[in-house]
């Protein structure tokens, strides 16, 4: 679903709308249109229309391709270790190593690096953060999302780098700071679960991992946050052995 679609030639409407069904595919698969146009703050006509952009011929199409996706997943084992695959074709983008290289660049010669998530996202940051002040690169995190702005302003220059991790790239706290930040940080990456959301497109680097959302009552997020312990570890590596380089004398 959604699978061979240019996002580049979508809106910002129809990657709102795309994100809105790829994170509630159960209640997508049961709406009506005026339901979905609701949901997605858009009208009627904009959904049928979106509907034809991105390849099927009625509403009723997408919501049987919807439902597919759903019995498809149903049928997964739901063991998380079964379900992962660190093959990045599996998991990740095809560009990642491209990406990891470029993050692994922009912490080599920052003077100072912000991290900062919320909640398991939050851990996330931590964890990436002392790792990095581990191996000699200034790193701050924040599970504030009050913070990174009062505290970044004063403590950032030109090298500084802003990351932000989130499970759905929509946490309303980061994606304020991701549109208010830019005066004061040359550099901002999102670490995200897809790159079709608001953290991806208002960051300069979004680096995405493709994992089945597992939330249940009160929005409780049991999410596997394993992609990003690898993701977190490719570049600490990476780091490590770049370090290791430089040390080494020339003759």
């Amino acid at each position: 679903m959604f699978n061979n679609i240019d996002y580049d030639s979508l809106s910002e409407i129809d990657r709102s709308i795309i994100n809105y069904i790829v994170h509630n595919p159960e209640i997508s698969s049961l709406m009506r249109v005026r339901e979905l146009a609701d949901a997605t703050h858009v009208s009627p006509s904009t959904i049928i229309r979106f509907v034809k952009r991105v390849g099927y011929d009625s509403f009723t199409e997408l919501k049987l391709d919807i439902h597919k996706k759903l019995v498809r997943d149903a049928s997964i084992i739901t063991s998380n270790l079964s379900q992962l695959s660190y093959k990045e074709p599996l998991v990740f983008e095809s560009d990642f190593e491209d990406k990891i290289d470029k993050l692994v660049g922009r912490i080599a010669q920052a003077d100072v690096t912000f991290c900062v998530g919320i909640g398991s996202s939050g851990i996330m940051a931590e964890y990436f953060s002392r790792l990095l002040n581990s191996l000699g690169h200034l790193s701050l995190y924040y599970q504030d999302a009050g913070l990174p702005y009062y505290l970044g302003k004063d403590l950032s220059n030109e090298t500084s780098n802003l990351i932000f991790f989130s499970t759905s790239g929509e946490t309303r706290e980061l994606v304020t700071i991701a549109q208010t930040i830019e005066p004061h940080f040359t550099y901002t990456i999102s670490i995200t679960n897809n790159s079709m959301n608001s953290l991806a497109s208002e960051t300069d680097l979004n680096i995405a991992y493709y994992v089945t959302l597992d939330r249940f009552i009160f929005n409780v997020d049991f999410t596997s946050q394993i992609p990003v312990v690898y993701i977190i570890e490719t570049v600490i590596r990476k780091l490590h052995e770049l370090g290791n380089k430089e040390q080494i004398p020339s003759n």
